[in-house]
C-alpha cells in the first residue's frame, strides 16, 4: 500500500508541474487575450520587417517592436517605404530620427484634430493620420 501511495504521489507531482509547463509556455507565446502574438524585437527600420502589421486602413503597414522594455512603432505605406517611428519608455513617448515623414510624426497627449483618421490602435499606441496637399501628418499617442 505505502508504495502504491508513494507512485501516485509522484505521478501527480508529474503531472502537476506537466501542466504548470504549458501554462508558462502558453502565456510565452501569446500576451493579453492570446489573440495577439508577441512583438518583434529586431527589424525596426526595414521595409519589410518580420513583425505583424496591424494597420486598420491597407494604404499602410504599421508595426509593433519590443525590446529591453522599451516598445518601438514604424509606420510604412504599401511600397515599404519607412514613413516614421516612434519610442515608448512607460508613459514618455518620442519620435525616432527615420522615415520620410520624419518631420511631421508628432506625439501628443491631446485630443486628436476632427479631420485624424484612426489608422492604428493597439494597448501600446494609436495613431490618427492628417492627409494634406504637403503630405502624411501623422499624430502617435499612447493608449494605455
Amino acid at each position: 500500500m505505502e508504495v502504491k501511495a508513494k507512485l501516485a504521489f509522484k505521478t501527480l507531482g508529474a503531472a502537476a508541474i506537466a501542466m504548470l509547463a504549458v501554462t508558462g509556455s502558453a502565456s510565452a507565446c501569446c500576451p493579453g487575450d492570446g489573440t495577439v502574438a508577441t512583438l518583434a524585437a529586431t527589424g525596426l527600420g526595414e521595409s519589410v520587417p518580420n513583425a505583424t502589421n496591424l494597420a486598420v486602413d491597407p494604404t499602410w503597414r504599421i508595426y509593433e517592436f519590443q525590446r529591453e522594455g522599451m516598445l518601438y512603432l514604424q509606420i510604412n505605406d504599401a511600397a515599404g517605404v519607412v514613413r516614421g517611428a516612434v519610442g515608448r519608455a512607460g508613459e514618455a513617448l518620442w519620435v525616432l530620427p527615420m522615415g520620410k515623414d520624419v518631420n511631421r510624426v508628432t506625439v501628443s497627449t491631446l485630443t486628436r484634430p476632427t479631420l485624424a483618421q484612426l489608422v492604428y490602435q493597439t494597448d501600446n499606441f494609436t495613431v490618427h493620420l492628417i492627409p494634406g496637399t504637403a503630405g502624411e501628418r501623422w499624430i502617435v499617442t499612447r493608449t494605455k
